[in-house]
């Protein structure tokens, strides 16, 4: 597993990677080895945004090299195929 979000001297956070998709932050929390049905090994990112709904932090994990985030609400407000509306102003910073 990856070490991500090491702590410098200074007590900050180093090598964060944050995204933003369709206005949701993302953030990177850790890697971890996975196994595919096919025998196959590869990593997958975990990632922790908050759910536009509730505002609770939750864990969702994507391939490393995937561009766009599929799970974009916590599991209390799962609703696949239903569009996640952008934050506006203020919303949108935090």
């Amino acid at each position: 597993m990856a070490s991500v979000g090491s702590r410098n001297a200074k007590g900050r956070r180093r090598g964060m990677t944050i995204k933003f998709y369709d206005g949701q932050r993302y953030e990177l929390v850790r890697t971890e080895p996975y196994t595919r049905l096919d025998g196959g090994h590869t990593t997958l990112a975990v990632w922790r945004p908050a759910c536009p709904t509730c505002g609770e932090m939750f864990e969702t994990r994507t391939p490393v090299r995937a561009r766009r985030f599929s799970c974009r609400r916590c599991p209390r407000h799962k609703r696949p195929g239903v569009r996640v509306n952008r934050p506006r102003g203020a919303e949108a910073c935090k």
